[in-house]
């Protein structure tokens, strides 16, 4: 997820649809007090190299209210990177949430399955692909 304040959007990362590489490239047009949430290591170095990194993705534990967060460290809950739009604004006033533009992308069903399937199903023997869909 990225709040850019600097460019005025906010970008709501979903679950197997290149949030990951469309991360990397909007990194490069945030700026400093952006909300930038963390990748995965070797992600992380691809965006070293263009854009920014993790940023201001810690939010103080008096302010959490309830326990959507993933992760917590000294004091502060890490902002996951697949925060739904119901968290995402609590990150931000109402004028800045009001005025901002917000996106998100889904892939179609059948790619987005397909995906899941390789990503989930990483050692060897796989299941079927039949197999994997009835078990969902």
């Amino acid at each position: 997820m990225i709040v850019s304040h600097h460019r005025k959007f906010i970008f709501l990362k979903t679950s197997k649809s290149a949030g990951s590489s469309l991360e990397i490239a909007l990194s490069e047009h945030c700026g400093e007090q952006d909300i930038l949430t963390r990748l995965y290591p070797e992600e992380e170095e691809l965006r070293q190299r263009g854009g920014r990194t993790f940023q201001n993705d810690r939010w103080p534990l008096s302010r959490s209210g309830w326990a959507q967060w993933r992760r917590f460290i000294r004091g502060h809950w890490l902002v996951d990177t697949h925060t739904g739009a119901i968290v995402a604004r609590r990150l931000v006033d109402q004028a800045r949430w009001d005025s901002y533009f917000k996106f998100a992308f889904v892939r179609n069903p059948w790619d987005r399955a397909v995906s899941q399937w390789f990503w989930r199903s990483k050692t060897e023997p796989r299941p079927t692909f039949a197999d994997f869909l009835r078990s969902k």
